[in-house]
């Protein structure tokens, strides 16, 4: 299908309408691609049906790594909690949704096209819900062109979707509707609007489509003041986070999403929407009730969990309540940043059962981080410098593992300011150290000042991303982005951070490193591995 024989939503829903006539019944898969499609043959590999006939929660694929255990889980990789949470809002108006989770697949492609072709044969028309990261956009657009045909439905929704709808829909024919920001109501009104005739196109909020006469674009939907929602169990994968829990499972969850911080590489910055404490802690209570245990591994999916000081410590209260009155013991992580974190605080979280912090530290210098936007408040501090590092302090004396992200070849970086921000995360036992290349992603600050600075219009990177990028880096975690910089010219960094770190470290990737001393550091590695050679 090229752009000039693009249909209008209301032809595609019109079609969509004409094979729920015939018959056909609706269901929504939700897609979660890889970053890249390979070649490999995996026929008869897929399951969708449980033995009553419904259809299952999750496809079911052999041979790729997945492993069963109340839930199905990908090795390597997790479904997406908006998937999760889509799937719940869904099962509650009645309709039927499956999640396929192939972020981590070696044979996206032969599988997607069988549940497609299973799906078709047992009289289902469907509507395909996929999302995308920047660097898996282009292989999710690869697989949304193979699927797409007459007579079903392709939406696309994430991060990535949302700062590129404009672009997407103008440029992807095969794609229907773009959801922009939160999409749980929205995507609900569209299966009504669809399948039962209820309400009017003009009138749902979030979504960008095509019209006869051109096209429909949406603002991003945050409602304000709408606590956030958490899916039903039937619907939730787990994780595995062997360096931190071992081989015990871990369940993800988001207590807020957004980010009130401007960080320039960065496209999250919206309004918070956060869920009740109450809620919360009751949320987790019932995750133990359905698996029958007394203690529960969490990781919380906020960008910035602790940037609410006072809920921090409520939510501490909450964990030890839970543990005194009902034997309740929750071993938590969460992601947050240096200067939402002191020393009393990382204390009551140590003590409730925190275990593991992931912080973006990004870089120790000043024009670095200014560069970045990271506007570290380090008041009673000298430098902002000296507050990450008192904070790293901090976590360490309490037992909390810490995991640093780094960024890789900033313009106000060099070789020996990079290597002292490496030494410094080793002075302070950081556990696991990540490094990515400086990345430009689409509508961030970053780039947008590239594109000035440059003479870029202004979808000339949106653009990039619904192209294969070659970008030369052996960093797994730069596949498929495009770089400030070529990556020639930074290799000489990652060898520095490998002449610090080793063999107090283990090399798990380029971009990657964690502390020989931990128990499971073999098995990580072998995680690792295996994800490698999946994706060769």
């Amino acid at each position: 299908m090229d752009k000039d024989n693009a249909l209008s939503a209301q032809e595609a829903i019109d079609d969509f309408r004409s094979a729920l006539a015939s018959g056909k019944k609706p269901v929504v898969v939700f897609v979660h691609p890889p970053k890249e499609i390979t070649n490999s043959k995996v026929a008869g590999s897929v399951e969708l049906f449980a033995q009553d006939g419904s259809l299952l929660h999750f496809v079911q694929i052999k041979n790729e790594g997945f492993a069963s255990e109340h839930n199905y889980a990908p090795l390597g990789g997790f479904t997406p909690i908006a998937f999760s949470l889509l799937a719940t809002k869904l099962k509650s108006s009645n309709y039927d949704s499956i999640i396929l989770e192939l972020s981590h697949s070696s044979a996206a492609l032969d599988i997607i096209l069988e549940v497609k072709k299973m799906l078709s044969e047992a009289g289902y028309c469907i509507i395909w819900g996929f999302t995308a990261t920047s660097p898996s956009n282009f292989a999710a657009m690869h697989l949304v062109a193979r699927v797409k045909d007459r007579g079903c439905l392709v939406c696309f929704g994430g991060s990535h979707a949302t700062v590129s709808h404009e672009y997407a829909i103008k440029n992807c024919p095969q794609l229907d509707f773009i959801f922009v920001g939160d999409a749980e109501n929205s995507f609900v009104a569209i299966m009504d609007l669809v399948v039962k005739g209820r309400g009017n196109l003009e009138e749902i909020e979030g979504i960008t489509y095509r019209k006869n006469d051109g096209f429909h674009f949406a603002s991003q939907i945050r409602v304000i003041g709408q606590e956030l929602e958490f899916p039903d169990f039937e619907f939730l994968s787990y994780d595995k986070i062997p360096d931190i829990w071992g081989s015990e499972r871990v369940f993800r969850i988001q207590g807020a999403r957004g980010c009130k911080y401007r960080c320039s590489f960065c496209s999250q910055a919206i309004a918070l929407q956060l869920s009740a404490l109450e809620k919360l802690a009751n949320y987790i209570t019932f995750l133990c009730q359905k698996c029958d245990l007394k203690k529960i591994n969490v990781f919380f999916e906020d960008a910035t969990f602790t940037s609410d000081r006072q809920r921090t410590i409520d939510f501490c209260k909450k964990l030890s309540e839970l543990k005194s009155s009902q034997g309740i013991y929750v071993s938590w992580g969460c992601q947050t940043r240096a200067d939402c974190l002191d020393r009393v605080l990382i204390e009551k979280m140590s003590q409730s059962g925190c275990k593991y912090v992931y912080i973006g530290v990004e870089a120790m210098n000043s024009a670095s981080l200014n560069l970045v936007r990271k506007s570290i408040n380090y008041v009673g501090y000298a430098s902002p410098m000296e507050k990450i590092e008192n904070t790293l302090s901090a976590l360490r004396e309490n037992n909390v593992l810490v995991g640093c992200s780094i960024i890789v070849g900033l313009p106000t970086d060099n070789e020996e300011s990079f290597g002292y921000t490496v030494s410094r995360l080793k002075h302070f036992g950081v556990h696991m150290i990540f490094m990515e290349s400086v990345k430009l992603f689409p509508q961030t600050r970053l780039s947008k000042s590239v594109s000035d600075s440059q003479g870029y219009q202004d979808d000339q990177i949106v653009s990039k991303y619904y192209a294969k990028i070659e970008n030369g880096s052996l960093n797994p975690e730069d596949k498929n982005c495009y770089l400030m910089r070529e990556a020639s010219s930074v290799e000489n960094l990652y060898e520095i951070a490998q002449s610090v770190l080793l063999p107090e470290y283990e090399k798990v990737s380029t971009g990657l490193y964690v502390k020989s001393a931990t128990p499971q550091i073999l098995a990580y590695k072998n995680k690792m591995s295996y994800l490698a050679a999946k994706t060769v």
